[in-house]
């Protein structure tokens, strides 16, 4: 069950993390194109739109505020047209700027991208990148030690152009030393921080290849495969705990020096057009080992961010409630109202149409599975609301259920048509309904409109009530009966 990590999520609005690293502008000029330049075989684009969005670690960071936590950013930008946008857009975004220094003698590091429809036609990369001065080095340094102490998770965000030197990795180490909190390192040049000895770091599969040398990387779909082999070379070389590699659409794989290793099951889809899912899997990380998870569950919560942003285009971030729905919906028992009600917002921000059912389910039969699968039919998402125990008893008397609610639900959880299941304890689901507001409520058997107590609160809601005929023949009563016949007959 996901019940417990969606309530962990919810905490991550408590916690507070540190991020330094590389801020970058993310710049999208979106057109189309009917026309080749007569100048050169290259298309004419007619810009339509153009996007702004934070890169880099300041994507992170962003990351972070969406995700639900408190964030403070460590960076420096130039004072440039770049550096403003960059300072508007992380402002927008939620992310406070005071620590985000200006240099007047650096350009701000910006990204271009020209967008044709679906594809990129180029990308023009702009920016100081050389090491910062003297000066700029001492004024970060004492922005980590200002707010370093205030952190629950720290996470450094190296994408080598300059920003995190070697005296302030230095002071990292000592920081970290001194307060012990969970540091996690995603940078490119991963062996810099050796002497650190960070608890977490984080490199994907091309920065995992380079920094083991290795001249051959394998085929997709047999990159974890490969990774494996060279755990205890990862963390020698970084000086870590804790490694996780990501590997595109295969995911990641996690391991420390106790001999552990963790596989995702969460693989993001494959998709061109997508940027900075990496940096959602660390700030979703850092933020689950902030709340308390364990690293398997951090793990998992982080692959899950990055699928999420992986289905989207250009720079995008995980929203908290997102992570949310992504965990419910992938759970087909809803725990209580908070899942429920998390569940049809979401439903109803995709246009989803619910069908809702409800009954014992007691012993699950060929005519419950033909019921389900016409139910499910009649629209996009299928929730049953299953009797308690202590109700089928009310309603069926005392030797029943002759299975328990958690057996009935692990049955109908088995079935492809029912995508969510919910118990309740009264004898007609009209609270529930009242709650779950479908756009069909779904009978079975020889019922009337009449006949139905939930059918005029269906049609208050503004919903509409379908009465499916169930198989002749086929039903937990005749099947018990049938039962306790052939058992008096062998009994004689």
């Amino acid at each position: 069950m996901n019940t417990g990590k969606i309530q962990q999520i919810e905490n991550f609005k408590n916690q507070n993390v540190l991020v330094s690293g590389e801020a970058m502008l993310d710049k999208f000029l979106v057109g189309h194109s009917s026309r080749l330049n007569r100048e050169a075989p290259v298309p004419i684009v007619d810009l339509d739109d153009q996007n702004l969005s934070a890169g880099g670690a300041s994507n992170t960071a962003v990351n972070i505020v969406d995700l639900g936590g408190n964030v403070r950013f460590i960076s420096v930008i130039g004072n440039d047209e770049e550096g403003k946008s960059l300072r508007t857009v992380l402002k927008e975004s939620g992310v406070p700027s005071q620590s985000v220094l200006v240099d007047e003698g650096r350009k701000t590091i910006a990204k271009q991208r020209v967008m044709c429809g679906n594809h990129m036609l180029v990308r023009f990369d702009k920016g100081d990148t050389q090491a910062l001065s003297k000066k700029m080095e001492d004024k970060v340094i004492v922005q980590l030690k200002k707010y370093y102490a205030q952190s629950d998770a720290v996470i450094v965000s190296d994408y080598g152009y300059g920003i995190l030197t070697h005296k302030a990795i230095e002071a990292l180490k000592k920081l970290h030393q001194k307060y012990q909190k969970p540091l996690l390192v995603d940078s490119k040049y991963l062996d810099r921080y050796r002497a650190l000895k960070p608890p977490f770091v984080k490199p994907n599969y091309r920065e995992a290849v380079k920094l083991l040398g290795i001249t051959k990387p394998a085929e997709k779909g047999k990159r974890v495969k490969q990774i494996k082999k060279y755990r205890d070379k990862i963390l020698e070389i970084t000086g870590a705990k804790v490694a996780a590699v990501t590997v595109d659409i295969e995911g990641s794989i996690i391991f420390d020096r106790n001999g552990s290793t963790h596989t995702t099951d969460t693989k993001p889809v494959e998709n061109s057009k997508a940027i900075g899912a990496g940096d959602t899997y660390t700030g979703a990380f850092a933020l689950s080992l902030a709340a308390g998870m364990g690293i398997p569950a951090a793990a998992d919560t982080a692959a899950a961010s990055a699928t999420i942003v992986a289905q989207k285009d250009g720079t995008a971030t995980c929203t908290q409630k997102e992570l949310q729905y992504f965990f419910s919906a992938s759970n087909k028992y809803i725990a209580d109202d908070a899942n429920l009600q998390l569940l049809r917002e979401r439903y109803n921000e995709l246009g989803k149409k619910i069908i809702f059912t409800n009954g014992c389910f007691d012993i699950v039969h060929s005519g419950h599975v033909k019921y389900l699968q016409q139910a499910q039919e009649l629209g996009d998402i299928l929730i049953v609301g299953l009797n308690s125990d202590a109700s089928v008893r009310r309603l069926k008397g005392v030797n029943r259920p002759v299975n328990r609610a958690e057996d009935r639900l692990s049955v109908l959880a088995g079935l492809q048509s029912v995508d969510h299941i919910i118990i309740f304890n009264e004898e007609t689901p009209i609270n529930l309904i009242k709650k779950i507001k479908p756009d069909v409520f779904v009978k079975g058997g020889d019922y009337t409109l009449d006949g139905l107590p939930e059918a005029p609160a269906i049609k208050n809601m503004g919903g509409e009530v379908k009465i499916i005929p169930l198989l002749p023949g086929k039903s937990t009563t005749g099947i018990l009966k049938r039962y306790k016949k052939a058992e008096t007959a062998n009994g004689s």
